[in-house]
């Protein structure tokens, strides 16, 4: 996995998105981190009280990982410009087919008789 800048993990990014438009996906991890715990064998250590938390973020496409370190202040001016980013390159995505409602022999849509059912009897109440 490749640690990169922030501006070099938007680029590279783009460039996962680019490869994978046609087919192919990409997945993307935001995770808070403590860089002072980075040992598998001390998961459960506490941090150190002046270590302020980071974020790690990852992103992949199966075959090529990129990852970068954001600090806890920059967090959101990042996210901004990760989300832009996205929508740049998300514009390949497939419709939902709309279902039809069906109608009932009087032209009125399903459904709606029920409706006015339920009202008759609160009112008689």
């Amino acid at each position: 996995m490749v640690l990169l800048t922030e501006a070099l993990f938007l680029l590279e990014l783009g460039k996962l998105y680019e490869k994978n438009q046609k087919t192919g996906s990409v997945w993307i991890w935001m995770k808070r981190h403590y860089q002072s715990v980075a040992t598998k064998k001390n998961k459960q250590a506490v941090p150190a009280a002046d270590d302020a938390p980071v974020c790690l973020i990852r992103a992949t496409d199966g075959k090529n990982k990129i990852s970068t370190v954001v600090s806890h202040s920059d967090v959101a001016g990042f996210s901004q410009r990760m989300s832009n980013v996205m929508r740049l390159h998300t514009d390949g995505l497939k419709k939902t087919p709309k279902l039809k409602e069906k109608k009932s022999v009087g032209g009125e849509k399903t459904g709606g008789e029920k409706a006015d059912v339920k009202m008759e009897g609160a009112a008689a109440k």
